[in-house]
């Protein structure tokens, strides 16, 4: 794909090897939570944990009973004459 790029033969193209002539960098024994925190597969798998813990919740209150407590007022008659009378109030 480089050699491509470059207008090369790709048959022909070779890329030499370098040495890193320094170490890598040492790594401090005691690393802040904070930068755990900003990897994004740490962060995706804490979504995927609250995301099961909120299903839990949810499981968890299908447990209990659920009551519906419902009122309502009005006027209720087969016939007509006694529609806004007393009687017909529910």
């Amino acid at each position: 794909m480089i050699a491509v790029l470059m207008e090369k033969n790709p048959s022909a193209f070779v890329l030499p090897s370098m040495r890193f002539n320094t170490p890598p960098p040492s790594i401090p024994n005691r690393v802040p939570d904070a930068v755990l925190a900003r990897r994004p597969d740490v962060a995706e798998q804490q979504r995927k944990m609250e995301s099961i813990h909120a299903l839990l919740g949810v499981a968890y209150a299908e447990y209990f009973p659920k009551i519906d407590l419902n009122a309502g007022v009005g006027w209720m008659s087969p016939l007509t004459k006694y529609f806004l009378k007393g009687l017909s109030r529910f």
